[in-house]
Order: C-alpha cells, then structure tokens, then sequence
C-alpha cells in the first residue's frame, strides 16, 4: 500500500503503452496525471481515443525503445496531430528511462524456450474472464512472446498479445482441467469433442513444457467473498467495489458488485489493479459504487459506466474539494483603511500660505522686546536691534 503511493513518473514524460485499438503492438504516449501510482496517457499521435489508464507496474507500459529492444510492433505514424495546444504536450521534457519500470522476472533459455507454434493457455486480454486454449505466435528478445487466442483467426495477428515468459497470465496445458475452470476451446470444438492429446494431433503442435511457466504462489492471504476495489481492466479509468469469488492458487477470480457474472475478471494476486478497501478515498481517486440490479439489467454497460457524465461528477467533487480546502485554509479578510473619523491622526497641517486674499485681514501675536536706547550713541551702522518677531500662526 505505501509503496503504491511513491511513484517517479511525472506529468509530461513520454512512455510506450499497448494500443487499445491494436493489441499487437504498441504506441507513444505522454503521462498526462499520476493518481495514486495510475497513469492518465495520452497517445502522442492524437489519433482515434487517445486517452488511456494504467498503473505504473502494469505490463502495458514500458520505457521508450523498448518495442526497438525487444521486436515488437510499434505504430508508426507520418503526420502527428496537431495537439501542441495541449498542456501536457507543451510540458514533454523526458522519456521515460528503463530503471523508472518495475523489472522482469529473468528468464534463462538453457535447456530449450518456448518456440513458435507451441500450445499452452492463457488469459484472453478481450475478455478477462476467460482462460483459452493459445499458440504461441512469435518469440521476441528479452523473454517477451507474441501468444493468440486459438479461437481467433485475425490475419496479420492483430489480436496478438504480449506476455512475458514469467507472466501469471499463461499456464501450462491442462491447468484448466486440474482446477476445475471453464476453458475457451478453439473453432469447431466443444467440450465432447475437445481434449489436449486430441487437440494437439489434429493440429500437429506439442505443448509449452511445464518447467517454463511460473507457477510459484506466495502465501497471500485472499480468501473467497474478501472485499476490494479493483480496476475494470476492460475500462482501466474505472475502479470498482468488487469481490473475490474464486481463488486458484495465486490466481483470483473477481467480481464486480452488482454486475452479471459475464463481467468478472481473472487476475493475479499481486496485480498492481487491485487494491484493498479504502484506496481510492486515500489517493482521491473516484470509486465506482455497485449498481442495482435493475440497472444492470436495463442498462448496458455503455450507458451506466458513461465517460462524460462520470467527468462531470469528478469535476463537481474536485471543485467542492477545492473550495473545502480554500476554505480551510482562507487568510483573515482585510480590513478597510480606517477613515478620519475613527481613530486615525489629524493629517498634517499644510504649509503656510502667506498670501492673503484682497481685504482678508488676518490675526497674528506680536511679541515685542525692549532695547537699550543708550546705544543709539553709537554709530548707526552699529546699531543693534532686535527686531519684532512675528510667529505666523493664525490667532485661535
């Protein structure tokens, strides 16, 4: 929980991110906001929904090069855009660096790999609620690999997706079976005509072997009908009041509160999209309360999670937060300067004006001092006299 609130990343540093539109391969984007660790991207070609969420650990986001380092498909564009307007793209001052990332389990290729064409399952990135029969398509540098879903027959592998060799996400052949999950079988089969020998005569393939997958599981604690809130990862800016409905080893089945089972999602134990109760009224991020079950059934999930009424609302709270906090925080009102009337110094009186006007007579004191009249003996250039002082102040 601390350690999910100390992030490096910074408004304006350029990332590569999955493109939703495209999940085999990857875009530029520019962190717009931190949340809590959750970065608010903004794909830097400005083409389509350019917005995107995920959080900081999240393997959708990596350091720029990184598409280069490993071979993995990066879109690529002629034309930006023109979003200079944009604040955050007139604040681009970094790319993101490799350290700022949460590091890869290390992989070690001696002894044999996973190779193209080889089966294994994995969790569908469409739709996260599903374990499906997969092939891997590509293997790529630094332990990364291109997995399709078999019942997907997209050409050009555009529905590709990318896991690490040491994701929780891809499991061995036949872990559905041990543990008693549904699996999404390919075209043309069901569950009477579909086993794993069978499966991989017909198509001539062989199994990932067990010995590659990580399947160590720590002593986490999660325990069915546990209370969290967790990121709707098929609309990542939503967190939602949800419930552990199933637990498989480090693997978690949540639900959402109030939403049909169709809705629930497979994720792993320490995904950085879970969270416990209470995080989102710490970090200030908008929790997603349960509907009612009229609401999920007369409305789709289009129109309850709707983007621009749920702006508005953020917006109407971050502005009585702001106002709460201005409030707090307000310095004491000024106060007016006093007038003449209450307390203040008479002003200073202005200087004297000698020149009276045309038959104004004006009062002065005369103070007279005698002289010796024995001294006009003298010579009168001599002659000392104290001359009248006249003090020129009005008579009261």
């Amino acid at each position: 929980m601390a350690d999910s609130m100390k992030y490096p990343f910074r408004q304006g540093m350029r990332v590569e991110v999955v493109d939703k539109a495209q999940l085999s391969r990857t875009r530029t984007a520019v962190v717009d906001a931190v949340i809590g660790g959750r970065l608010r991207l903004l794909y830097e070609d400005g083409q389509g929904d350019t917005e995107f969420w995920c959080h900081m650990w999240s393997p959708l986001v990596h350091f720029v090069g990184w598409s280069k380092r490993t071979g993995h498909e990066i879109k690529k564009f002629e034309k930006k855009k023109d979003m200079a307007n944009h604040p955050t793209f007139r604040k681009i001052y970094c790319d993101a660096v490799p350290y700022l990332f949460k590091k890869v389990r290390s992989v070690y290729t001696e002894g044999g790999f996973f190779e193209e064409g080889m089966k294994l399952e994995a969790i569908d990135p469409l739709n996260l609620g599903s374990i499906c029969v997969a092939t891997v398509h590509k293997v790529l540098l630094d332990g990364y690999l291109m997995v399709g879903m078999d019942y997907s027959e997209t050409p050009g592998g555009a529905d590709w997706f990318c896991y690490h060799a040491s994701s929780h996400a891809i499991f061995p052949v036949g872990f559905c079976e041990r543990n008693k999950i549904d699996l999404t079988l390919p075209k043309n089969y069901d569950k009477t005509s579909f086993s794993w020998p069978k499966y991989l005569e017909d198509t001539a393939s062989k199994p990932a072997p067990s010995r590659l997958f990580n399947m160590d599981c720590p002593s986490h604690g999660f325990e069915a009908g546990m209370k969290l809130e967790a990121v709707d990862l098929m609309e990542p800016r939503l967190i939602c009041v949800a419930t552990v409905r199933r637990v498989v080893s480090r693997l978690l089945r949540v639900h959402f509160d109030g939403w049909d089972e169709e809705f629930d999602q497979w994720v792993d134990c320490e995904s950085s999209d879970i969270y416990p109760v209470g995080w989102c009224e710490i970090t200030g991020y908008q929790l997603q309360p349960p509907v009612s079950a009229d609401e999920s059934t007369s409305k789709s999930t289009q129109e309850v999670k709707n983007k621009k009424s749920l702006g508005k609302k953020k917006k109407k709270l971050m502005k009585k937060k702001l106002a709460s906090l201005i409030a707090r925080n307000k310095p004491p009102p000024r106060l007016k300067p006093p007038t003449p009337a209450e307390d203040q110094p008479p002003p200073a009186e202005p200087p004297l004006d000698w020149g009276a006007l045309e038959g104004e007579i004006i009062a002065v004191k005369v103070k007279e001092e005698t002289f010796d009249p024995t001294i006009m003996s003298g010579d009168p250039h001599d002659l000392q006299m104290t001359s009248l002082q006249i003090k020129g102040e009005p008579q009261d």
